[in-house]
Protein backbone atom coordinates (compact mmCIF):
# COMPACT_ATOMS: atom_id res chain seq x y z
CA UNK A 1 0.00 0.00 0.00
CA UNK A 2 1.38 3.30 -0.90
CA UNK A 3 1.03 6.32 1.40
CA UNK A 4 -0.22 9.40 -0.16
CA UNK A 5 1.25 12.61 0.37
CA UNK A 6 -0.15 15.37 0.16
CA UNK A 7 0.87 19.15 0.12
CA UNK A 8 -1.67 21.78 1.02
CA UNK A 9 -1.74 24.25 -1.80
CA UNK A 10 -3.92 26.74 0.41
CA UNK A 11 -1.29 26.76 3.22
CA UNK A 12 1.32 29.16 3.70
CA UNK A 13 4.55 28.01 2.41
CA UNK A 14 7.30 30.61 3.29
CA UNK A 15 5.35 33.66 3.29
CA UNK A 16 3.05 33.05 0.56
CA UNK A 17 0.29 30.60 -0.47
CA UNK A 18 0.02 28.57 -3.55
CA UNK A 19 -3.69 28.63 -3.50
CA UNK A 20 -5.25 31.79 -2.92
CA UNK A 21 -9.01 31.19 -0.93
CA UNK A 22 -12.20 31.30 -2.98
CA UNK A 23 -15.67 33.32 -2.13
CA UNK A 24 -18.62 31.64 -3.15
CA UNK A 25 -21.22 33.11 -4.91
CA UNK A 26 -23.30 32.75 -1.87
CA UNK A 27 -20.61 34.99 0.14
CA UNK A 28 -19.23 32.11 2.10
CA UNK A 29 -15.18 32.51 2.62
CA UNK A 30 -13.87 28.79 1.34
CA UNK A 31 -10.40 27.69 1.13
CA UNK A 32 -9.55 27.34 -2.60
CA UNK A 33 -12.25 27.24 -5.48
CA UNK A 34 -11.36 23.41 -6.15
CA UNK A 35 -14.09 23.03 -2.73
CA UNK A 36 -17.02 25.36 -4.55
CA UNK A 37 -19.19 22.36 -6.09
CA UNK A 38 -21.78 20.79 -4.58
CA UNK A 39 -20.65 17.66 -3.63
CA UNK A 40 -17.84 19.12 -1.68
CA UNK A 41 -20.02 21.63 -0.14
CA UNK A 42 -22.08 19.10 1.32
CA UNK A 43 -19.11 17.42 3.46
CA UNK A 44 -19.37 17.19 6.94
CA UNK A 45 -16.04 19.50 7.36
CA UNK A 46 -16.85 22.30 5.11
CA UNK A 47 -20.64 22.03 6.08
CA UNK A 48 -19.13 22.92 9.51
CA UNK A 49 -16.87 26.07 8.03
CA UNK A 50 -20.17 27.03 5.94
CA UNK A 51 -21.81 27.83 9.04
CA UNK A 52 -19.06 30.30 10.11
CA UNK A 53 -17.77 31.56 6.86
CA UNK A 54 -20.13 33.87 5.63
CA UNK A 55 -18.44 37.33 5.24
CA UNK A 56 -21.13 39.67 5.67
CA UNK A 57 -21.90 38.20 9.21
CA UNK A 58 -18.46 39.30 10.56
CA UNK A 59 -16.20 42.01 11.20
CA UNK A 60 -13.39 40.98 9.56
CA UNK A 61 -11.67 37.30 7.55
CA UNK A 62 -9.31 36.83 10.44
CA UNK A 63 -12.77 35.91 12.37
CA UNK A 64 -13.60 33.50 10.11
CA UNK A 65 -9.94 32.02 10.06
CA UNK A 66 -9.43 32.26 13.39
CA UNK A 67 -12.73 30.17 14.13
CA UNK A 68 -12.80 26.78 15.48
CA UNK A 69 -13.40 24.97 12.30
CA UNK A 70 -11.01 26.16 10.19
CA UNK A 71 -8.85 25.96 13.04
CA UNK A 72 -9.37 22.86 12.35
CA UNK A 73 -9.08 21.94 9.36
CA UNK A 74 -5.56 23.72 9.10
CA UNK A 75 -4.58 21.53 12.05
CA UNK A 76 -5.64 18.25 9.79
CA UNK A 77 -3.82 19.60 6.82
CA UNK A 78 -0.83 20.85 8.58
CA UNK A 79 -0.61 17.29 10.53
CA UNK A 80 -1.49 15.45 7.43
CA UNK A 81 -4.44 13.71 9.37
CA UNK A 82 -5.67 11.80 6.12
CA UNK A 83 -8.89 10.81 7.85
CA UNK A 84 -10.24 14.57 8.11
CA UNK A 85 -8.88 15.75 5.19
CA UNK A 86 -11.61 15.98 2.39
CA UNK A 87 -10.97 14.15 -0.70
CA UNK A 88 -11.15 17.12 -2.99
CA UNK A 89 -7.97 18.61 -0.98
CA UNK A 90 -6.17 14.88 -1.13
CA UNK A 91 -6.99 14.79 -5.02
CA UNK A 92 -5.90 18.34 -5.85
CA UNK A 93 -2.63 18.50 -3.69
CA UNK A 94 -1.15 15.35 -3.77
CA UNK A 95 2.24 14.50 -4.71
CA UNK A 96 3.23 12.59 -7.35
CA UNK A 97 5.85 10.09 -7.58
CA UNK A 98 8.56 11.96 -8.32
CA UNK A 99 7.69 14.90 -6.58
CA UNK A 100 5.57 16.62 -9.30
CA UNK A 101 1.85 17.46 -7.65
CA UNK A 102 -1.21 17.81 -9.02
CA UNK A 103 -2.08 20.39 -11.44
CA UNK A 104 -5.13 21.38 -12.76
CA UNK A 105 -5.13 21.53 -16.43
CA UNK A 106 -6.93 24.02 -18.86
CA UNK A 107 -7.91 23.99 -22.04
CA UNK A 108 -8.85 26.46 -24.66
CA UNK A 109 -11.23 25.52 -27.45
CA UNK A 110 -11.08 27.59 -30.44
CA UNK A 111 -11.58 27.05 -34.11
CA UNK A 112 -12.49 23.52 -33.90
CA UNK A 113 -9.42 22.66 -32.55
CA UNK A 114 -7.92 21.51 -28.62
CA UNK A 115 -5.20 23.46 -26.59
CA UNK A 116 -3.76 22.58 -23.51
CA UNK A 117 -2.84 25.74 -21.27
CA UNK A 118 -0.05 25.31 -19.52
CA UNK A 119 1.19 26.47 -16.21
CA UNK A 120 1.69 30.28 -15.54
CA UNK A 121 5.39 31.02 -14.84
CA UNK A 122 6.56 27.43 -15.00
CA UNK A 123 10.14 27.88 -14.27
CA UNK A 124 11.76 24.72 -14.56
CA UNK A 125 14.02 24.82 -11.27
CA UNK A 126 14.79 28.93 -11.79
CA UNK A 127 14.27 30.09 -7.94
CA UNK A 128 14.05 33.47 -9.75
CA UNK A 129 10.44 33.85 -11.23
CA UNK A 130 9.09 37.30 -11.24
CA UNK A 131 5.63 36.67 -10.42
CA UNK A 132 4.35 39.45 -11.69
CA UNK A 133 4.06 38.54 -15.14
CA UNK A 134 1.97 35.58 -16.09
CA UNK A 135 3.13 34.20 -18.91
CA UNK A 136 1.24 31.07 -20.25
CA UNK A 137 2.41 28.29 -23.22
CA UNK A 138 -0.45 26.92 -25.70
CA UNK A 139 -0.04 23.84 -26.73
CA UNK A 140 -2.39 22.02 -29.43
CA UNK A 141 -3.20 18.60 -28.37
Amino acid sequence: MTTVRIEPRCMLQGKERRQQAAVTNRGHLIPCCWVDQPKELEHPVMKEMLKVSKISEVKSIDEILLSEPWQKFAKDLAERNMKEIMPVCIKHCKKWSGGKDQQKVEELHRGGKTYKIANPNENDGDDHIDITKKTYTVIEK
